[in-house]
């Protein structure tokens, strides 16, 4: 028998083996996808669907070109990438408070009132982000198109330090969640991999258990604090070194603060103190929504954390008379 016959054989082999393990991983898989997927919180399942994509690095991420969101993948007009002469660009970064109040706070912002000269405000806030994936997104993707400014928008529960990675499915859209310890655990040749091999998510979730069990657990404090420090840290070195300013935002729950539960108490203190650890002037949203008012600003119900029409542009409002604040310090 020749070599290359052999050879041949070898790799047949190895191919009805790999063609056989698949079939059981997707048959384990479908028996026990409870176990190790949750719905994803993403808004209606048909637009998610579009408009998020699996991102090996950040776990998830928008895909350009889809429902309100333009060709480089951010939410905001098409702009130019070389910027105009005279142009302000603003870079706004968060979860989906950066999201949904964006639009407002650029016609505020556009306003002669706050800026005469032409303003772009580039937004790459994403729903569900932590702290992590949003200093990640805004170093790898936004900082290339070099703002003159960057505004964070944080959510008290970004300092949560998991990261939930998507997977579409034929059942919808799934979730599973890798901890940061103190960054997330690398998924090698996923982008290839993680979307059409059941073996391959059967190992990593393995994986991902093992290394999980071995991590700071996400509720602990001293993880989150940890957390926050990292990516603030990361992104303050990146700003000092080209110069940018950055402006941080801290939104409350929309409840009494007397409401919190004793994790939402936690992230709010946590916050305060990272925050002033850093030295880091933050503008406190807290403190252009009356506490006792707080419940009937929300947008519907049940949602405790985006504010009506109403009260973002009071919040906006806040948020553009600190930014303009800033600037006047930059004007000679």
């Amino acid at each position: 028998m020749s070599m290359m016959i052999r050879l041949l054989l070898v790799i047949t082999s190895v191919l009805i083996t790999l063609a056989t393990c698949e079939g059981l991983a997707r048959m384990v898989e479908k028996s026990r996808a409870t176990q190790y997927y949750a719905p994803s919180p993403m808004g209606p399942l048909q637009k998610a669907l579009s408009q998020y994509r699996f991102s090996d690095t950040l776990g998830y991420d928008l895909v350009p070109g889809s429902t309100e969101v333009n060709s480089r993948g951010f939410h905001n007009p098409e702009y130019p990438q070389q910027k105009p002469a005279e142009a302000l660009r603003i870079m706004l970064a968060g979860d989906s408070l950066a999201w949904a109040y964006g639009d407002t706070l650029r016609a505020i912002l556009s306003s002669k009132y706050f800026f005469s000269q032409k303003l772009e405000l580039w937004n790459t806030g994403v729903g569900g982000y932590n702290l992590g994936q949003t200093v990640e997104r805004l170093l790898t993707q936004g900082m290339q198109y070099n703002p003159d400014v960057v505004v964070l928008f944080l959510c008290l529960n970004d300092i949560q330090p998991t990261m939930p990675t998507i997977m579409k499915t034929d059942q919808g859209f799934f979730t599973v969640k890798r901890f940061w310890a103190p960054q997330a655990q690398r998924m090698p040749l996923a982008r290839i991999f993680w979307p059409h091999s059941a073996l391959y998510r059967l190992l990593i979730l393995r994986d991902l258990r093992r290394y999980n069990r071995q991590a700071p657990k996400a509720a602990d404090p001293k993880t989150k604090e940890l957390f926050a420090h990292i990516y603030l840290g990361k992104l303050e070195a990146e700003l000092a070194k080209r110069g940018v300013p950055l402006l941080v935002f801290l939104f409350p729950y929309l409840m009494q603060e007397g409401q919190y539960t004793p994790a939402f108490q936690l992230q709010a203190r946590l916050w305060d103190k990272v925050l002033q650890e850093r030295k880091i002037e933050y503008g406190d949203v807290r403190t252009v929504l009356p506490n006792s008012l707080r419940q009937s600003m929300r947008i519907e119900p049940g949602d405790y954390i985006h504010m009506n029409q109403e009260w973002t542009n009071t919040a906006m409002q806040y948020v553009a008379q600190r930014i303009a604040r800033q600037q006047s310090k930059n004007v000679p």
